[in-house]
């Protein structure tokens, strides 16, 4: 993440009770401290073991946990069209 403090300030949204101060006081404490926000927040959490950086350059990483594996797996397989999509789609 780029900017990861003023992520947190744009999420906590309480400068009275979280300025940027106070946030790296808690990062630097090194303990877990749990904070609930007053409007929930979506997140999209992505996964890339393979990327073009900045540059266009094609980028490969570790896959740590291990996902590349299943999904070459069903890259691989024979494409079967659920009876449930096919009936949806005929409707």
């Amino acid at each position: 993440m780029e900017n990861p403090f003023v992520l947190a300030e744009l999420l906590l949204d309480d400068s009275k009770n979280w300025s940027l101060e106070k946030i790296h006081t808690v990062i630097e404490s090194e303990k877990t401290k749990t904070v609930h926000l007053a409007k929930p927040v979506p997140v999209l959490l992505l996964y890339w073991t393979a990327f073009d950086d900045i540059n266009g350059v094609m980028q490969f990483r570790e896959d740590l946990y291990e996902r590349d594996r299943a999904i070459k797996v069903d890259l691989e397989a024979d494409f079967r069209l659920e009876e449930r999509h096919r009936r949806a789609a005929t409707k």
